[in-house]
């Protein structure tokens, strides 16, 4: 690696902490809106989840297992 290369990486690792703060910043100083707009996507994204848990759950289980008759 010549000393070029090495100041190139050290600057794109210097960009991105860079860019790494000023995201951290947006957000930490717009909670509030950062949430209430990103809140149907991990709605979304934590039922698909659940769903995808309880069906690998129930999915060896028969109707009568789950619903046993009284």
């Amino acid at each position: 690696m010549s000393l070029n290369d090495q100041k190139t990486k050290e600057n794109d690792n210097l960009d991105e902490k860079v860019d790494e703060q000023a995201t951290n910043n947006a957000i930490n100083q717009n909670r509030d809106e950062f949430f209430i707009a990103m809140k149907p996507y991990l709605e979304n994204t934590a039922a698909k989840v659940l769903l995808d848990t309880a069906n690998k759950i129930v999915h060896s289980l028969t109707l009568d297992d789950l619903f046993p008759k009284p």
